[in-house]
């Protein structure tokens, strides 16, 4: 659906940051890793990101929440009492109405926290999209290293907050050029290819 009705982005636009949220206790049993302690390392790692940006960058974040589950919008503005929010709707949630794709079509870019669906789209999308997350709290599967590892040496996923704040410093004022250059292009061209196919 991402692929078909996000067609661009607003070079002008906010940088969105698209935040994630778990329960403290696991509901079921899965291979996510997501809640519990990792929940805590997962609000560190959003404190050090933001703390490592530039001033300009920062004034740019619209924060968007998923969930209030660890009273998620309290902890982020510990650390940044100025940021944007944007609250997602229960509605939304289940994918009914959501004005994900408009929103995103005001922003300029998207920065992705979590090994879910998210990024599996605006990446198919051909959208600019930059994305750290906690490594143990986000496990894949050993065949489907290759072609994580071909994002991160694109830039385009980071395993340190630091790293992923250091690349938006040097991107934030035109991503789509950043976006557009050959090895990041290959990268999630090979990763949508084999992980997150929609030809079918």
């Amino acid at each position: 659906e991402a692929k078909k009705k996000l067609k661009h982005n607003n070079p002008k636009g906010l940088i969105m940051w698209a935040h994630q949220s778990s329960g403290k206790f696991k509901e079921w049993a899965s291979l996510d890793h997501f809640g519990g302690t990792n929940m805590i390392k997962y609000f560190n790692f959003q404190k050090l990101f933001y703390e490592a940006l530039e001033k300009q960058a920062k004034n740019l974040l619209l924060c968007r929440q998923y969930a209030q589950l660890w009273e998620d919008d309290k902890r982020i503005k510990e650390f940044a009492p100025e940021i944007r929010f944007q609250f997602i709707k229960k509605s939304e949630k289940l994918g009914n109405k959501s004005t994900f794709l408009k929103d995103l079509s005001d922003c300029r870019m998207v920065i992705i926290t979590a090994n879910h669906t998210t990024y599996l789209e605006t990446l198919c999308a051909n959208y600019p999209t930059l994305i750290y997350w906690v490594p143990e709290a986000n496990v894949y599967r050993k065949y489907q290293d290759k072609y994580f590892k071909l994002l991160i040496k694109a830039g385009i996923l980071h395993l340190d907050p630091l790293s992923a704040a250091k690349k938006l410093n040097k991107i934030w004022v035109d991503p789509i050029s950043w976006w557009k250059s050959k090895k990041v292009q290959y990268a999630r061209k090979e990763f949508c290819l084999n992980l997150a196919n929609t030809n079918n």
